[in-house]
C-alpha cells in the first residue's frame, strides 16, 4: 500500500466532501454539542493529515526514538522486532531530517514493504519503563493493524490513527465536562502544530490531553462551586498520568493542592496533600532512579559532546545569581508570543512551517475573553496558585534542558521548543476574566464557525504539506 501523489489528491478532495457532509449532517440534526463537533471534524481532518505525511520516520521531532520505544512495548512478550521497523529507525539520518528526497521515496517505501512481507525479524534489547505508557495508543494501533493483516504502510499509519482517536476522545470528554471554555479548548486542540504532533510518533499529545482533562475536572468543580475531595483527586490523578511521560510538569498539580487547604475537614485536606506528595515522589523516582541505577543519564548526547549534567548542576549551585539571571531572561524571551506563538501554532517540524497562524492566534485571543459563561472571577489566591504552577512548570522545563542539553556555563539555553508550552496554556486561560461573554443563543453558531474554520485552516496547510512532500 504505497501512498502516491494521485492517491493523496483523491483523498484530499474526498475529505473536503466528507467534511462538508459531516457539517451538513450535524446542522440538519441540530447537534449543538461542542464535543461531538470537535471529535468528528478533528478525526476527519487528522486522518487525512496522517495520509498526507510520509510513511517513514524523520518527519517529526525525534520520531525515530518514539517509534523504537513503541516497538519495544510490542516486543515485551517475544523480544523481537521486524527488520522493516529496524530499518525505518536506522535509516533516519544523523540530523533527523527525512531520510530520502521525494523522487526516491516510492522505491524506498516498496523496499520497506518487501522487507515486511518477508517476515524477517531480529532480537532487540528492551528498556520499557513507566514513561512508555504514553506509547500505548500507538502500540494498540500497530497491534490492530498487524492482526488485520494490513501492509506495513497501513500498520504504520494505524498506530498514528489510534493515537489521534485517543487524543480526540480525551479532549472531547474534557470539553463535555466544562461549562465554559468549550470552544477555546476545541480551537487550541485543533491548532495545526499540535495536531501534527498528535498524528506522528510523539509524547506531546499524551501529556497535553491528560493535562487538559485534569484542569477541565478542576475548573468544572470550581464553576459549579462543588469542589470535593473526589474532584481534586481525579484532577491530580489525570495530571499525574500525563506527567508520567514528562515528569518536570508536576507543578501543574499545585492549584489542586492549594485548593484542598481550604477544606474544613482536616481528613480531606490530609488525604489530598498525601496523594499529591505521593504522586510527586513517584514522578521524581521515575526520573531519578534510572540515573542512580546507571541505566540512563541525565545528559542528552544530542546536545553535543560538551554536555555534562553533573558539572552543570555544580555550576548552577556555585553561580546562583548568574544562573537565575540566565533563566529569567530566557523565560521572558521564550514566553513572548512573537517568539513562540507562530512556531507552536503552525510548525510541521522537519516538513516545514504552515500558514494562517495569525488567524488561529486571533481566534484564541478572542475566545480567551469571550468564551466564558461564569460571571464571577476565581478568588485571587487560586488564580495566583494556577499562575505559580504554570510558570513553575515552564521554569523547570527550562532548567531541565539547561542541565541536560546545554554546555556548562552557557548564557543561553538549547533545546527549548515552543511545543513545551502546550500543557500550560489551558490552565492559564482558565483564570482570564471574561470581558464580553457571548450570548448563549450565539454560542452554538460561534462554536460551529470556529471548528469549521479550524478544519479549513488544517486542510489549507495539508495542501501545502502535499506540495512539499510529494
Amino acid at each position: 500500500m504505497i501512498i502516491t501523489l494521485m492517491t493523496c489528491i483523491f483523498c484530499y478532495w474526498y475529505l473536503w466532501l466528507s467534511l462538508i457532509f459531516i457539517v451538513l449532517e450535524l446542522k440538519r440534526n441540530r447537534v449543538k454539542s461542542t464535543a461531538v463537533w470537535f471529535v468528528l471534524i478533528t478525526l476527519a481532518a487528522g486522518t487525512f493529515q496522517i495520509l498526507a505525511t510520509p510513511q517513514s520516520l524523520g518527519v517529526s521531532y525525534d520520531d525515530q526514538i518514539h517509534y523504537q520505544r513503541t516497538m519495544e512495548i510490542l516486543s515485551v512478550f517475544n523480544g523481537i522486532e521486524f527488520d522493516a521497523d529496524i530499518k525505518l529507525v536506522e535509516d533516519v539520518s544523523a540530523d533527523r531530517q527525512l531520510p530520502l528526497v521525494k523522487e526516491s521515496r516510492e522505491s524506498y517505501d516498496s523496499e520497506i514493504e518487501a522487507l515486511y512481507d518477508a517476515e524477517t525479524y531480529s532480537g532487540i534489547e528492551n528498556h520499557v519503563s513507566v514513561i512508555y505508557i504514553g506509547y500505548l495508543p500507538f502500540a494498540a494501533g500497530i497491534t490492530a493493524g498487524r492482526a488485520l493483516g494490513l501492509p506495513h504502510a497501513a500498520v504504520f499509519r494505524m498506530g498514528k490513527w489510534f493515537n489521534l482517536l485517543f487524543y480526540v476522545l480525551i479532549i472531547g470528554y474534557a470539553i463535555r465536562l466544562m461549562k465554559s471554555r468549550k470552544i477555546f479548548i476545541s480551537v487550541l486542540s485543533m491548532t495545526p502544530g499540535l495536531l501534527f504532533l498528535t498524528v506522528n510518533y510523539s509524547l506531546d499529545s499524551w501529556l497535553t490531553a491528560w493535562t487538559i482533562l485534569g484542569y477541565a475536572i478542576y475548573f468544572s468543580a470550581l464553576e459549579s462551586e462543588e469542589t470535593t475531595k473526589q474532584s481534586l483527586f481525579l484532577s491530580i490523578l489525570c495530571i499525574f498520568i500525563g506527567c508520567l511521560v514528562k515528569q518536570v510538569y508536576f507543578p501543574l498539580m499545585l492549584p489542586m493542592v492549594y485548593t484542598a487547604y481550604h477544606f474544613e475537614n482536616k481528613k480531606d485536606r490530609r488525604s489530598i496533600r498525601t496523594a499529591a506528595i505521593a504522586f510527586v515522589l513517584v514522578l521524581a523516582a521515575t526520573y531519578v532512579m534510572p540515573v542512580l541505577m546507571g541505566s540512563a543519564s541525565i545528559s542528552d548526547a544530542r546536545g553535543g559532546s560538551d554536555i555534562n549534567a553533573v558539572e552543570q548542576i555544580s555550576y548552577i549551585l556555585t553561580h546562583i545569581p548568574i544562573a537565575m539571571q540566565t533563566f529569567g531572561s530566557f523565560m521572558m524571551w521564550y514566553m513572548n508570543p512573537d517568539v513562540s506563538a507562530q512556531v507552536f501554532l503552525q510548525s510541521y517540524a522537519y516538513l516545514g512551517t504552515g500558514t494562517l497562524s495569525y488567524i488561529v492566534f486571533a481566534a484564541l485571543i478572542y475566545l480567551l475573553f469571550c468564551d466564558c459563561e461564569i460571571q464571577e472571577k476565581y478568588p485571587m489566591n487560586r488564580s495566583i496558585a494556577i499562575i505559580a504552577g504554570s510558570l513553575g512548570t515552564v521554569l523547570l522545563v527550562i532548567a531541565a534542558l539547561y542541565i541536560s542539553f546545554t554546555a556548562v556555563g552557557a548564557d543561553s539555553i538549547n533545546g527549548v521548543q515552543a511545543r513545551y508550552l502546550a500543557p500550560v496554556l489551558f490552565p492559564l486561560a482558565g483564570i482570564v476574566v471574561s470581558t464580553g461573554n457571548v450570548h448563549l443563543r450565539s454560542k452554538s453558531r460561534l462554536m460551529r464557525r470556529m471548528i469549521v474554520m479550524m478544519a479549513i485552516i488544517i486542510m489549507i496547510n495539508v495542501h501545502g504539506l502535499l506540495i512539499a512532500v510529494y
